[in-house]
């Protein structure tokens, strides 16, 4: 009777063990800022642009070079999951930055700190509509496209409004809607010139 109770214990100890070294791992948000990231998920080189970029950001002693940093990695990565979360973290960090100047859009007196929290979240608006275009969402993609345009334009961004122009551009492209399509890649070229 020992002798099994014994073995049904042990059984049961390699059991947990063996269920808790399988568990899934995420990396440590004070860190990497982001929840749920699974390192062991993804390739080498994805890795290490993760690594260089938040080096760089845990270094940085300006909020600009800080966004800059996580601005890489929205980016530069392939990883629709990584991108996708930073670009979250990128939004939700410059509107919280942001406050009060961002209901007061039609404003053009923004300070030089103001303008640079304003174009990360526009980028961060357009990457949304990015996300919704891959998604066949077409009418949302719209949505966050003319909100990004909007600041864009607000803010003197001519890379940012020619990138926006396209990007409306190929939705009603992809509508059918050559005309209205046609107008708006002469206005990227136009700005991109």
């Amino acid at each position: 009777m020992f002798f099994k109770a014994k073995t049904i214990f042990l059984f049961l100890i390699t059991l947990v063990f063996c269920i808790s070294s399988q568990a899934q791992s995420y990396a440590d948000k004070k860190y990497y800022l982001i929840d749920s990231l699974l390192l062991n998920d993804l390739v080498a080189n994805e890795k290490e642009l993760i690594h260089t970029s938040l080096t760089k950001f845990h270094k940085a002693n300006s909020q600009e070079l800080k966004l800059k940093a996580i601005n890489t990695i929205i980016e530069n990565s392939w990883d629709d999951t990584l991108w996708t979360k930073y670009n979250h973290w990128m939004y939700e960090f410059t509107k919280g930055e942001l406050g009060a100047a961002l209901p007061i859009l039609n404003n053009t007196n923004f300070s030089a700190k103001e303008k640079m929290l304003l174009k990360y979240y526009s980028n961060s608006l357009n990457n949304f509509g990015i996300v919704y275009n891959i998604k066949g969402k077409l009418p949302k993609a719209l949505e966050y496209y003319y909100k990004s345009l909007n600041i864009r334009e607000l803010i003197n961004d001519s890379l940012g409004l020619s990138e926006a122009y396209s990007n409306i551009g190929n939705i009603y492209k992809m509508q059918n809607d050559l005309k209205k399509s046609l107008d708006l890649f002469k206005k990227s070229l136009i700005i991109s010139k």
